[in-house]
């Protein structure tokens, strides 16, 4: 319980960069693909991705970012998984793509 209270607080406090490493994974793991930020936004389109971001734990400077994202077609889940992050100072220094079924 201590862990959930921990990371909702980190990711308030590191929104700059968490929206940071955001866009840099919008950009390299799901280029050209539409970003999804309702329901109604996969219904639709033929692929959108939904991206859920968390700040899991801070270490050294480093953040350790862990998103889960979800891929629609036309509203129905056609992937999903999670993608895990490294940002240094802003810089976001390792991303991790690992699907689930």
């Amino acid at each position: 319980m201590l862990t959930f209270f921990r990371s909702m607080y980190l990711t308030q406090k590191y929104r700059e960069e968490l929206k940071g490493c955001e866009e840099r994974v919008l950009a390299e793991c799901f280029a050209g693909l539409e970003r999804g930020r309702s329901i109604n936004d996969g219904m639709t389109a033929i692929l959108t991705v939904f991206l859920y971001g968390k700040v899991v734990r801070e270490e050294h400077g480093r953040l350790y970012i862990e998103f889960c994202y979800y891929l629609k077609n036309k509203g129905f889940v056609e992937a999903r998984g999670i993608v895990d992050c490294v940002s240094e100072n802003g810089v976001v220094t390792e991303i991790r793509l690992e699907e689930k079924s």
